[in-house]
């Protein structure tokens, strides 16, 4: 769960916190106010499921006003995120990993956050 701030002078665009997947596990990306490039949109990220039941993940993408993938804005206010571990249906608390509050620029321009590049940046869960 997350605490939305105030909206800062200059945001124009809330982005809520999503799952972000790189070096072989989840991480998750703090929500956070942006003011949004002009011409620019936002992709948010999705999961879909095949028919066979495999889930299938996209990450949250900005696109320029040609639709090319950019670099999203920087956050000018993140949400406050709990500290509370992830609980799936069961009950049991899994461990899922770092928060973090900006993605590392070598997953720009790629079809998803892949192995490799440097270690994320952020703070601890």
């Amino acid at each position: 769960m997350e605490e939305v701030p105030p909206r800062p002078q200059g945001a124009t665009a809330w982005l809520d916190g999503e799952w972000v997947w790189m070096h072989g596990r989840w991480y998750w990306l703090i929500g956070r106010w942006v003011q949004a490039p002009p011409g620019a949109k936002y992709a948010p990220w999705v999961v879909v499921f095949a028919t066979d039941g495999t889930p299938y993940w996209a990450p949250g993408v900005w696109l320029d006003a040609r639709g090319e993938r950019m670099a999203p804005p920087p956050a000018l206010a993140l949400a406050k995120p709990s500290h509370g571990g992830v609980v799936d249906a069961e009950g049991n608390v899994d461990v899922a990993g770092r928060t973090i509050t900006a993605v590392p620029a070598w997953t720009y321009g790629r079809g998803e956050a892949g192995e490799g590049g440097s270690a994320p940046q952020g703070e601890g869960q």
